[in-house]
Parts: structure tokens; sequence; C-alpha cells
């Protein structure tokens, strides 16, 4: 027998960990949800998926380590900053995006095991690094 629950429409209040680590607030609708047979395959199987790492921008200059597949929220940043990563095949990372109420931070994603180093900037200046080891 299928179990179908309605969600009803609520307000976030905190902000909603997204895919890559990149967080959102703004409005919840109603939706349908179906229950899972298996609650891994809703978070992952690797416990790396389940928590993201969350940086300050005061973080800068630390050392962030990583298990393979965890996220990494970088908070603190605003749209203008461009964050790019010394190892793409390492840990990607996105920029902020967007203003007024609904807004996504930046974000990475740890790809495989090895180092890269996060720098952010802000029109041409070096605004914070970061060195990330990501562990298998």
């Amino acid at each position: 027998m299928k179990t179908s629950t309605r969600i009803a429409a609520a307000a976030c209040t905190s902000a909603l960990v997204l895919g890559l680590g990149i967080t959102a607030t703004g409005t919840a609708f109603a939706a349908d949800a179906s229950p899972s047979p298996s609650a891994s395959a809703l978070i992952g199987g690797s416990p790396g998926t389940w928590t993201p790492i969350f940086v300050k921008r005061t973080d800068s200059g630390t050392t962030i380590s990583v298990v393979k597949d965890q996220a990494v929220v970088f908070k603190g940043f605003n749209d203008k900053a461009h964050f790019t990563s010394s190892n793409k095949s390492v840990f990607v990372v996105s920029d902020a995006e967007g203003t007024g109420t609904v807004t996504a931070s930046a974000g990475g994603h740890a790809v495989k095991a090895g180092k890269a180093t996060v720098t952010v900037t802000r029109g041409g200046k070096t605004v914070a690094t970061y060195s990330v080891i990501v562990k298998k």
C-alpha cells in the first residue's frame, strides 16, 4: 500500500542546504512526499555526504579537511565575490548568487582525495584563501 504525506506550505526561517552545499532562503511550498524504503538512498551511503562543513569568511588562511563527496558552505560572502579552485579535479567551487530575500551562499564539493587551494577575489583583489585537503 502506497502511503503519501501532504506537507503544508510554510515559510522557511532557516537556510536549506542544497545538493552542492549551497544554501538558499525563501518560502517552502506544498509538495507530496512518499516514504522511501531506505533512508540511505535519500542522504547518500557515505557519511561524507550527510553534513556540510560551514566555513566563515574570517576563517581565511585555515585548512579545511573534508572527505570525498562532502560539501562546504562558505558564509559571509556576497554575490560580488568570485571563488576559484587550484585543482578542480579534487575540489570544485561555486560563487554566491542573488540579492534580496532569495540568495545562495558560495559552496564547494570534494570530488576526490587530494589538495586544492580556494581563492576568493572581489574586484581583482584577494579577500580570502583556504587550503583544502580531501581524504578518501
